[in-house]
């Protein structure tokens, strides 16, 4: 068992490495094009796995490695830990779904959806070509894996009464967290003192963006955005999402949460970018610092998939800002 936890340890302490640090992403957002920052990234051997590269737009090479990161992870844990990443690979199947279904009612034709899922995939890739080749979004929901399909079903009402997929997103949404909160809660020892925090934040960054979006961009009434809230978290109590829930401008947030870590990262924000971008910075905090101190515990993996999807956001935020030629870009603002 203590060779199987220095193995597992030294791996993601390896894969930890080869992040970029923020010096580095800025460094590549200062160079002059999109194909320089591809360069730069080749030449520095960032890309590891075996891609057609050329058949690849880039946010699907990056989402690929993840993948690839993910299905390698799951060979070497025990299988008492494969629950918990399997539960969050869930977050990425959810993506998936969401990307699928935006497709489907848009009529984007099934041979052109490839190029708007950006690399995600199920985990069961053969569960795919049914659910996105799908002619709209009740086909689709009815062609969906479970356990996805039955809140999807029970979502699809509300959705056709309100012409918006929302209903189905935050559906999928609220049961995918719950699965990550109960694999969560069955860890013991040090990977649960070190991994739950990780995922109690995650919880209150969904709860704090979730009311922003619904009070503030789709003026959901309170009661309603309240049942939406998710009720577990690290630091927000249901004071808090009841608060949340009435929100009226988005200056309110730093009131709100002003008796937790999150009030200062949220003064100032006025957009829900900028709401999103002071919850995952804080959120990132958290999870380099669950990295200090005793090494020995599944919170390293766990912290790589993590922070490794942040690269992702921050990498494609800087490709595509240089793809699209933005020139007055604040990369201290846009980076998480």
């Amino acid at each position: 068992m203590a060779s199987a936890s220095a193995f597992l340890n030294a791996r993601a302490h390896a894969l930890l490495g080869m992040l970029l640090s923020r010096e580095a992403l800025l460094r590549l957002a200062d160079l002059p094009s999109a194909e320089a920052v591809l360069a730069d990234l080749s030449a520095r051997e960032y890309f590891r796995a075996s891609l057609p590269a050329g058949q690849l737009t880039f946010s699907q090479r990056l989402n690929l490695e993840l993948d690839a990161d993910y299905r390698s992870t799951l060979l070497v844990l025990p299988q008492e830990s494969r629950p918990l990443v399997r539960a969050l690979y869930r977050l990425r199947e959810v993506a998936f779904l969401k990307a699928a279904l935006g497709c489907a009612n848009r009529n984007v034709p099934p041979a052109s959806r490839g190029a708007y899922l950006g690399g995600l995939h199920l985990f069961n890739i053969a569960d795919e070509e049914a659910f996105y080749q799908a002619a709209d979004v009740p086909e689709a929901v009815s062609r969906a894996p479970e356990p996805y399909r039955t809140p999807m079903e029970n979502a699809l009402h509300q959705v056709e009464e309100q012409g918006s997929l929302f209903p189905i997103e935050i559906a999928l949404d609220l049961l995918v967290l719950h699965e990550l909160w109960l694999a969560g809660r069955a860890l013991t020892g040090m990977d649960r003192a070190r991994i739950f925090p990780m995922f109690g934040v995650w919880f209150d960054v969904f709860n704090v963006v979730s009311a922003a979006r619904l009070r503030l961009n789709f003026a959901v009434p309170g009661d309603e955005a309240l049942g939406y809230l998710i009720h577990h978290g690290q630091w927000l109590r249901l004071s808090h999402r009841r608060a949340l829930a009435g929100l009226e401008k988005f200056t309110d947030l730093s009131v709100a949460l002003r008796d937790t870590p999150y009030s200062a990262k949220l003064n100032g924000a006025e957009s829900l970018f900028a709401v999103g971008q002071g919850m995952m910075r804080a959120f990132r905090e958290v999870v380099s610092v669950s990295l200090a101190g005793y090494p020995f515990h599944l919170g390293g993996t766990v912290a790589y998939l993590l922070l490794k999807e942040i690269e992702i956001t921050n990498l494609t935020r800087v490709y595509e800002g240089k793809r699209r030629d933005v020139k007055a870009a604040d990369w201290q603002d846009v980076l998480v």
